[in-house]
């Protein structure tokens, strides 16, 4: 709960002023994660583009079949959407993995280390420290974790409808 008190925003025990609140450690992920809404505009114009892709014929034979909006969206909209929904959770977990400029451009890391993401302190070991090395070893775990993670999602991607015959 926050509520506003005389200026200064009131959030449980924690008084933060206004002006600092992007400084506090309590705030400055969910002010990260606000700033990443931004960001949705690729995924939107995607989505967008697949909505207009549906074939009409197709919610035709549900209303055809009595079936409601929720049948439309069940039996038709996902599953003719579920490519580009694959395509945007792989490549939104790819981006999360890799964040950077949000960190590195509103708090540097700050403060105490509340929004020092792994991308941010292999940038400090690689040019802030010169530790090239470390830097060069965490970048291949990285690599790593992502192609794992990658390699999961499309083993698990049976729910995705390519079209055609079913196997």
């Amino acid at each position: 709960r926050i509520a506003r008190s005389g200026g200064v925003i009131v959030g449980g025990d924690a008084r933060v002023d206004p002006e600092d609140w992007i400084f506090d450690k309590k705030m400055v992920l969910p002010c990260i994660a606000i700033m990443g809404i931004w960001g949705a505009g690729n995924t939107i114009m995607i989505n967008l583009s697949g909505f207009g892709s549906i074939q009409q014929e197709l919610y035709e034979a549900v209303d055809i079949d009595g079936g409601n909006w929720w049948a439309r969206l069940i039996y038709v909209t996902l599953p003719m959407m579920s490519p580009l929904i694959f395509y945007n959770l792989v490549m939104a977990l790819i981006g999360a993995l890799q964040t950077f400029t949000q960190g590195y451009v509103m708090t540097n890391g700050g403060p105490e280390n509340a929004s020092n993401f792994y991308m941010l302190y292999l940038y400090d070991n690689a040019f802030n420290y010169n530790r090239m090395g470390l830097a060069c070893a965490q970048s291949w775990l990285l690599f790593l974790v992502i192609a794992l993670l990658t390699i999961f999602l499309f083993r698990t991607s049976g729910w995705v409808y390519y079209g055609g015959d079913a196997e």
